[in-house]
């Protein structure tokens, strides 16, 4: 993950059900958000397959720079391993349409 290297698509929604599980198990009424994710559309039509359908999505978009001063000053707290300018940019050429 410090290399901000990809996990598998089965890997990362095999974990997000079992959470989503969790989660419903002990508080049925809430509503869960993913941040981050999918990242594309097989990732949302896998998820709504193996998981649930999705009530809706919020999609935010901005500039490389905004994205990479944001994840550098969350890096101040959050204590990601990922939360490095190496990283950042890595994700970023990663990330469907965009470049980096």
């Amino acid at each position: 993950m410090k290399e901000g290297k990809l996990v598998s698509m089965d890997i990362v929604i095999q974990l997000l059900k079992e959470a989503i599980d969790a989660s419903f198990a002990a508080n049925p009424d809430k509503m869960i958000l993913l941040d981050g994710f999918p990242r594309e559309m097989e990732q949302a039509k896998k998820f709504e397959e193996a998981v649930c359908p999705a009530k809706f999505v919020l999609s935010f978009e901005c500039s490389s720079e905004t994205m990479t001063s944001r994840l550098l000053s969350r890096a101040k707290t959050s204590g990601r391993a990922d939360d490095n300018i190496e990283t950042i940019k890595k994700t970023a050429r990663d990330i469907p349409g965009r470049h980096g």
